[in-house]
């Protein structure tokens, strides 16, 4: 698991290209933020937070995006996508669609 660490590079001002040392499936960059989807199922995020996008909820995920102040994932129980940060009202409470397909 030695190669999952994320190393990242930029501009840094928020705080995006200090990922913590955890090891990583997948990960994704946002506008001033990224997250990654650990090994584990679990997700973490870093960078930018004036709306919550790198506050994630506490579940298990399959697969994660960020994007310009805002974050989603799918969870890996319900298989429903669940956003978080500016776009999503109130600010900390999670989202979900009604229906997703996932191949």
């Amino acid at each position: 698991m030695e190669d999952s660490l994320v190393e990242c590079w930029g501009r840094g001002t928020e705080g995006q290209t200090r990922a913590p040392v955890e090891h990583f499936a997948t990960v994704s960059a946002g506008e001033a933020h990224s997250c990654g989807m650990l090994a584990s199922g679990g997700v973490r995020c870093w960078g930018a937070n004036q709306g919550g996008e790198a506050r994630p909820p506490n579940r298990r995920i399959k697969s994660v995006s960020a994007g310009e102040g805002l974050s989603c994932a799918i969870d890996a129980l319900t298989h429903r996508v669940v956003c978080w940060g500016a776009q999503t009202p109130p600010r900390a409470e999670v989202v979900t669609c009604a229906r997703v397909w996932v191949k």
